[in-house]
């Protein structure tokens, strides 16, 4: 209950501007990732270029690659950063309710925000942790940015390392593995969403609810 009453409870009138904020991060995110590739593309490209010659041009281009994608790989972690912290909603994370559940009850407040289980209104105390969880997966941008950015340094990597085909491999494998994750990021957000909107935003929704202590 301490934990959640830390989390500050979203306003259905902030829903334009975080729609405004979400497109503007999937669209950083997307332009980030067709760059890597095309970059990543190139850069095998100028391997291949540079093992049937003798000149080190080829080299030093892979290079001026290697460190833009470091570059660009550092600038999405540090927005991604930027983002969590600004956005109130890093307690979510890092200490949210859910740290305090064992895994039962954290199974149970997740199959609750997905409809999976009924919820008993009268129980402020829980609803309070279900509301406080479900602000805190609203906003899954500055973690995708993180991501992203991880991804993109391995491509830095990729691009830069002596034999490049094996941690080409290793990108797509985290480029798989940050798909997956998106998804199930952006599943979690309109769960999360529909929930609040049917307890919190909806008319007389979460008008009874009062804060222990407020």
């Amino acid at each position: 209950m301490a934990i959640a009453q830390t989390i500050p409870l979203p306003a259905r009138d902030d829903q334009p501007r975080q729609a405004r904020r979400g497109k503007a991060a999937f669209a950083a995110v997307v332009l980030s990732l067709t760059a890597t590739g095309l970059v990543v593309a190139y850069g095998q490209h100028s391997a291949s270029g540079a093992a049937a010659s003798t000149t080190s041009s080829a080299s030093w281009s892979r290079l001026g690659l290697q460190l833009g994608l470091t570059a660009l790989g550092l600038a999405l972690l540090v927005t991604g950063v930027v983002v969590i912290v600004r956005s109130g909603y890093w307690r979510a994370s890092a200490r949210g309710p859910l740290s305090a559940l064992d895994r039962p009850e954290r199974r149970l407040v997740m199959r609750q925000l997905r409809g999976q289980q009924p919820v008993d209104t009268a129980d402020q105390p829980h609803m309070l942790v279900l509301l406080a969880v479900a602000a805190g997966l609203r906003r899954p941008w500055g973690y995708l940015l993180l991501v992203c950015g991880m991804v993109t340094n391995v491509a830095a990597q990729a691009v830069g390392a002596a034999r490049p085909p094996a941690l080409v491999w290793v990108w797509v494998l985290c480029l798989v593995l940050f798909a997956a994750a998106s998804v199930r990021l952006l599943h979690d957000k309109k769960v999360a969403e529909r929930f609040l909107d049917r307890y919190l935003w909806s008319a007389g929704g979460g008008a009874d609810l009062v804060r222990p202590g407020r």
